[in-house]
């Protein structure tokens, strides 16, 4: 028995979704303006583009080898 890969993409807040334009706690991590808003390591936030590129390698076959894993795109910022 075999093939079956399990990963897992971990993103951290990105200001162009609904869900942080619209709750309390993303509007305090966002503030609406890159002025007001205090930055990740890599000195910007991260969109959504960059995680479902993380997603779709994990599914592509370059991934094949990879299996148990949690990837974490959040420009350096971490949360716990």
């Amino acid at each position: 028995m075999g093939g079956v890969r399990v990963n897992c993409v971990r993103g951290s807040g990105m200001p162009e979704t609904r869900t942080i334009q619209e709750t309390g706690a993303g509007m305090m991590a966002f503030s609406g303006s890159m002025g007001d808003m205090k930055l990740p390591p890599l000195g910007r936030p991260i969109t959504v583009s960059e995680t479902a590129a993380t997603a779709a390698f994990l599914m592509s076959d370059d991934a094949s080898g990879m299996t148990g894993q949690v990837v974490t795109v959040c420009a350096g910022a971490f949360i716990d």
